[in-house]
């Protein structure tokens, strides 16, 4: 009946199920894994095959290694839309990842790229499985018709700095992450490149900088604090490289690495005393 003078319409199928599916993103978002996966299956019963439900039901699954079912639900996607992105880079990061099949993962991220020839993560998941495999070569061509389609986009950019530093231009792979660090000042996949390349030019001090900022934003990340405790160690700061290698050499499950740093560093230390 009538409230307020409008009249409440119940919702059409579609319409609450999208609604339902938000709920469900937000709760999966924040944690709520059982909540959310209570709203998404009312969405599906409203409209058993709304997508975005299944994709998110998928993803859970995914999270959860219930591989078997992460994949069920993929299926009944790709029955429904045979080139849906999402699901067909499910699948792949799946079989990339879960199942151990990098043959499989490339032919479905093929698959994904051939229906969308123009989406960053079909060809990102192309290239880097490429480099995985060792073939370089045809990394750098797939890497071609990612610069054709989006040429200025940051993982594009991002590439093309990983190429030039492999190639030893340290010049120009200093140019690139200098100009993706002014639109991405905090990632730390840039800031740690742009600090390796600062120390292969000796520019200490900047790889200082960088590397700080990625010990800060990722404290686990052994390579940032190995790389910065030998910075330190250069110049001359051995307490201070030992310093930040504690945290990995403390560790119950210590790398050889930074073990065998931190006893090289600590020589230096005592030598130098």
């Amino acid at each position: 009946g009538p409230r307020y003078g409008v009249y409440l319409v119940p919702p059409s199928p579609a319409a609450y199920a999208d609604l339902q599916t938000s709920v469900a993103t937000a709760l999966a978002a924040l944690g709520q894994k059982d909540r959310a996966a209570a709203f998404a299956q009312s969405a599906l019963q409203s409209k058993p095959d709304f997508v975005p439900a299944l994709m998110l039901q998928a993803r859970m699954k995914a999270a959860e290694t219930d591989i078997t079912g992460a994949l069920g639900l993929i299926d009944q996607i790709l029955t429904l839309d045979s080139t849906h992105l999402g699901a067909l880079l499910l699948r792949g990061n799946v079989q990339r990842y879960a199942q151990r099949e990098a043959k499989a993962a490339m032919a479905t991220f093929e698959l994904a790229l051939q229906a969308h020839p123009k989406d960053v993560a079909a060809h990102l998941s192309v290239i880097n499985l490429t480099l995985e495999s060792g073939d370089v070569a045809d990394a750098r061509k797939r890497l071609e018709l990612l610069k054709a389609a989006h040429p200025k986009h940051p993982e594009t950019v991002f590439l093309e700095a990983r190429f030039a530093f492999a190639d030893k231009d340290f010049e120009r792979t200093r140019t690139l992450t200098d100009q993706l660090l002014q639109a991405l000042p905090d990632d730390p996949r840039v800031l740690q490149l742009a600090g390796i390349n600062a120390l292969r030019l000796k520019s200490l001090n900047v790889a200082e900088a960088h590397l700080l900022k990625v010990v800060k934003a990722q404290p686990q990340n052994p390579v940032a604090r190995q790389l910065l405790a030998g910075v330190y160690n250069r110049t001359g700061e051995h307490g201070k490289a030992l310093s930040v290698l504690k945290p990995l050499i403390d560790a119950p499950n210590a790398d050889s690495a930074s073990l065998t740093l931190a006893g090289r560093f600590g020589s230096d230390f005592w030598n130098r005393t």
